[in-house]
């Protein structure tokens, strides 16, 4: 053992990832367990491989983890806010309104293609894609549990309509984080996603259309659907002022406000309606609140989808989601990434070259490390690149947000995709072949990278900026400095 430090080699830098790939598909796919362990033996046998063979002591490799794990404190904050939002939202009798209402409107044929748009809406105006998973989602599986719509698709057109909303959301962290890591304007940037979201989402209507003609012959009032609406109507008194929750909710997001005092204005308004329209107990709402919603109507389909909710329950995710970030860090502390990274971008010829190795470069970041260490790493190594080719920087952000932001959610051991497979009782598996407009984007982004349609060139006030700011950029295989270049050059 030494502790001089060694050059990452690219057998060195891989082994850490197979170990995790290898472990997530035994725990996770084959037994059907829960990832954290899989995470927490990479993590072990990574850190083993960088003591011995890389020289770094335990602390370098500690430090790296915590660092990168800071990232996601303030996204745990909401995340639990929003546990305590869906108890309040059952308990107080929201939740199960919105299903009536559904069942009562939305016709059979149309189910699919709705929730897609609904989604997409609550999403955009809120900012929050795992937020409409957790209220909207359970509305729109009670309302298709009810239609004889199977799960997997209605869980599949919630995802793609509320990952959609949250990348084009001026109001999402990740729409943000995105734009801000490679210097674009928000509104450029959400505008030049479009050329890649519309047409993926208009298929996904399309299809979700055609797949819902199915069930349009079916007439609301089945056998399934009544049981459901009488059971809820027993069990909850129902009255249009328990919408007022939701709508809080909307207008403060509209308005700007910042997401967990938003959530937590959406979650106080509920507690205050438990208690004057169903008559709950403070104990019954501090119980809700903390551990969730418990249903025991008798009908299995409702006590499924109701029982949900409670800070406690984000605790698993939140958990899983320092694992990740931290392993995913700890690969940074090891140049694990920076090598395997080098290896992509070696490969990369044109432009079309260059959009196809960021994409997949995203993509292996996700699957195997974090949504914000791929956010981030990308940006970082193909920024360069795409300033080098005279290309703007917005069409590094739109790659981050469509192989990043629309896909996380089909990692079956990702946060995203635990998060959304609890909530809904959907295993990611399931779901993921019907999201489509989660993986359209990131094919309009190759096919326009091939094309060069919709692959916009920098602007001089853009290249002037990259001087200024004194931005890395890699022309003829070379780095080098935008300062030392004049815009002519550029």
């Amino acid at each position: 053992m030494t502790d001089k430090k060694r050059k990452t080699s690219f057998i060195v830098a891989i082994l850490p990832l197979l170990i995790v790939i290898t472990s997530l598909i035994y725990f996770v796919i084959i037994k059907g367990g829960a990832p954290h362990i899989a995470i927490i033996i990479a993590i072990a046998l990574s850190a083993a491989v960088g003591r011995w063979f890389l020289g770094y002591s335990w602390k370098e490799m500690l430090d790296g983890m915590v660092k990168a794990d800071t990232v996601v404190i303030s996204v745990i904050g909401i995340l639990m806010a929003i546990g305590m939002l869906i108890g309040s939202w059952v308990i107080s009798g929201t939740v199960p309104l919105l299903m009536v209402y559904g069942l009562e409107i939305i016709s059979p044929g149309f189910f699919l293609p709705a929730v897609l748009l609904v989604s997409s809406f609550i999403s955009l105006a809120t900012g929050t894609s795992w937020g409409t998973v957790g209220t909207m989602g359970l509305v729109f599986m009670g309302i298709g549990a009810g239609m004889g719509v199977p799960g997997h698709l209605t869980a599949a057109a919630v995802v793609s309509g509320a990952f959609f909303g949250d990348k084009l959301s001026p109001l999402s962290d990740t729409t943000n984080f995105c734009s801000g890591l490679v210097g674009v304007n928000l509104y450029k940037h959400i505008v030049q996603m479009l050329p890649s979201t519309i047409p993926a989402m208009v298929i996904a209507f399309v299809l979700y259309w055609i797949m819902g003609l199915e069930y349009a012959g079916q007439q609301i009032a089945t056998a399934a659907s009544a049981e459901i609406i009488t059971t809820l109507n027993a069990t909850f008194k129902l009255n249009p002022f328990l919408l007022l929750p939701p709508v809080i909710v909307l207008v403060l997001a509209i308005k700007k406000f910042p997401p967990i005092p938003t959530l937590f204005a959406g979650i106080l308004s509920a507690v205050i309606l438990a208690v004057i329209i169903q008559g709950a107990s403070v104990e019954a709402l501090l119980g809700t609140v903390m551990y969730g919603y418990w249903s025991s109507t008798g009908i299995e389909v409702i006590d499924s989808l109701l029982s949900k909710g409670g800070l406690n329950s984000m605790l698993w995710i939140s958990g899983l989601m320092l694992l990740t970030v931290g392993f995913g860090g700890l690969l940074q502390t090891l140049g694990s990434i920076e090598v395997l990274i080098a290896k992509v971008v070696s490969l990369v010829r044109g432009i079309g070259g260059a959009v196809v190795a960021a994409v997949v470069n995203m993509l292996i970041l996700i699957y195997t490390a974090d949504l914000y260490i791929g956010y981030t790493m990308t940006a970082r190594v193909f920024g360069p690149i795409f300033r080098g080719k005279g290309y703007s920087a917005s069409n590094v952000s739109r790659i981050l947000e469509n192989s990043g932001t629309m896909m996380t959610a089909l990692v079956p051991w990702g946060a995203a995709g635990v998060y959304v497979a609890s909530m809904l009782d959907v295993s990611v598996i399931k779901y993921a072949p019907f999201a489509f407009a989660c993986y359209l984007p990131l094919l309009f982004d190759i096919l326009w990278g091939f094309t060069k349609k919709f692959l916009p060139k920098a602007s001089d006030e853009e290249k002037k900026q990259w001087i200024d700011d004194d931005e890395p950029i890699v022309r003829d295989g070379e780095l080098v400095s935008a300062s030392g270049l004049d815009v002519s050059q550029l």
